[in-house]
């Protein structure tokens, strides 16, 4: 993780810092949960397709930094889509930076109480 980052990190307050914490959270867990949609079966109802279906947009400010993340998910006759962005600062990222962020929010704010 870049020390920029972190420097930001350490500047948000206590409560700006819980709620990046549970806005990464949310982002970690629907990226999981939908990571094997490749081999789940649609609905048979058309009516349900379509009730599935989602698109998901979320930006997390974190000092100067910003996380942006947009998914849909989607379901044919026969197949199952998610498709996902996650960027910070405009640049593609991974599951795994978000995850050593929440890491460092964590410390930073068990260390402040």
């Amino acid at each position: 993780m870049k020390k920029s980052i972190e420097n930001n990190l350490r500047s948000m307050s206590h409560d700006e810092r819980s709620n990046a914490i549970w806005q990464l959270n949310s982002i970690v867990s629907e990226i999981e949960k939908y990571r094997s949609s490749y081999w789940w079966a649609p609905s048979h109802v058309a009516a349900l397709r379509h009730a599935k279906a989602f698109e998901n947009e979320v930006t997390v400010q974190l000092g100067t930094d910003l996380i942006s993340f947009v998914s849909r998910y989607s379901e044919s006759s026969t197949n199952c889509y998610y498709t996902k962005d996650l960027r910070l600062n405009g640049s593609r990222t991974t599951t795994t930076l978000l995850k050593n962020i929440i890491a460092k929010l964590e410390e930073y704010n068990s260390t402040s109480e």
